[in-house]
């Protein structure tokens, strides 16, 4: 599978979801995936759009129904399948609890490809204003939790993203906004000099 890539620059390429007008596409851990390894969350959580209050702009809210299981927000397609050929890739995305008791769980993006599953954390839970996360897809960043595929091969078939958005034990809303696929543009060809 390749990667379509959005937009671009000096700075690199990339997919993004701002979630300025919709979804985009984006899931959740209900019902249960056929990916080895997924989360299932909570049936009666739901996950919807809101037109303001992002960074800037709309966002995706995941709102947790006080269930006894972790709900998280699910990656689209386009951001899934070979990222292995990708420069220096990175995910990058802003996170916020938006309402609920204060946050005691941490942050949790897991990616599931090949049987294998990588998980990164945060080391505190996610407070109640906008913070921006940029995490390298490398094995500093994320280690592996279970299976025996390293990182490298894994990111041949990423078939699923997961990001935890129930942060506390209670109902509670939790956002996330500029979910974006990240990539250097490769060194330049040096121009040819005549002889």
């Amino acid at each position: 599978m390749r990667v379509a890539l959005e937009g671009g620059g000096d700075k690199g390429a990339y997919l993004i979801s701002t979630f300025d007008a919709d979804t985009d596409g984006w899931g959740r851990n209900f019902p249960e995936s056929t990916v080895p390894g997924s989360s299932l969350g909570a049936p009666a959580s739901y996950l919807d759009w809101s037109s303001l209050g992002g960074q800037p702009g709309g966002y995706l809210r995941m709102n947790d129904a006080n269930g006894d299981v972790q709900d998280a927000g699910v990656a689209p397609p386009k951001f899934l399948g070979n990222l292995a050929g990708l420069l220096n890739p990175r995910l990058e995305f802003d996170f916020r609890h938006v309402t609920g008791p204060e946050s005691i769980f941490v942050l949790r993006v897991r990616i599931l490809a090949n049987g294998s599953a990588f998980e990164w954390n945060t080391l505190e839970p996610p407070t109640a204003s906008w913070v921006h996360y940029r995490l390298p897809l490398n094995t500093v960043t994320f280690r592996r939790t279970s299976g025996q595929e390293p990182l490298e091969l894994a990111l041949t078939n990423v078939q699923r993203i997961e990001i935890s958005m129930d942060q506390t034990i209670g109902g509670e809303t939790n956002g996330i906004d500029n979910f974006a696929l990240i990539s250097d543009l490769p060194p330049a060809t040096p121009p040819t000099t005549p002889a």
